[in-house]
């Protein structure tokens, strides 16, 4: 498997380092890597969330809503969070107490995008609704239509079998 730099992919997507750089910390649990530091190596899975999250982002898309549409689309890379979590100083961990507020920020995180897929759905369900309403309605209309058109062609039928047999006695007569 061909490992990429930071830098490699940045030419890819044409986009400043610093740019990934910021979006590999701020969605480090979807960006797959491997080493520290200038080692770091990243797999070609990550040009596709790179990309995504750049996509994202010209969409207007937040944070959460960027979270929630990686999450859909690419698993949640437990060993980069623990790696990342590992390979900070004990002055950036300030002992163990940040483990748990992690766990407790990514749940929170996942809270919030599932808080927002369910709104989302839920808005998706009412406009399906009312697409659904709307074709009954549409449905009903032609029905009726469609019934007043069938008595108008009985009656024209009707009205010309009594021309037929008008026609039909005014020849008798005239024979």
């Amino acid at each position: 498997m061909e490992l990429l730099t930071l830098k490699n992919i940045a030419k890819k997507l044409g986009r400043p380092e610093s740019t990934l750089r910021w979006w590999r910390d701020r969605f480090a649990e979807y960006v797959p890597w491997s080493g520290e530091g200038r080692t770091r190596m990243y797999p070609p899975e990550a040009v596709k969330v790179f990309a995504f999250i750049e996509k994202a982002y010209k969409r207007g898309d937040n944070a959460t809503q960027i979270k929630a549409g990686l999450s859909q689309r690419f698993p949640v890379d437990t060993s980069t969070a623990m790696a990342q979590y590992r390979s900070k100083s004990a002055t950036q961990r300030q002992g163990n107490d940040l483990v748990p507020m992690d766990m407790a920020g990514m749940i929170l995180d996942q809270r919030e995008a599932i808080a927002m897929l369910t709104q989302r759905l839920a808005q998706q369900e009412a406009a399906f609704k009312a697409d659904i309403d709307q074709e009954r309605e549409a449905r009903l209309a032609l029905e009726n239509k469609l019934g007043v058109l069938e008595a108008e062609l009985v009656a024209g039928k009707r009205r010309q079998r009594e021309f037929e047999a008008h026609m039909a006695d005014k020849i008798k007569e005239k024979s």
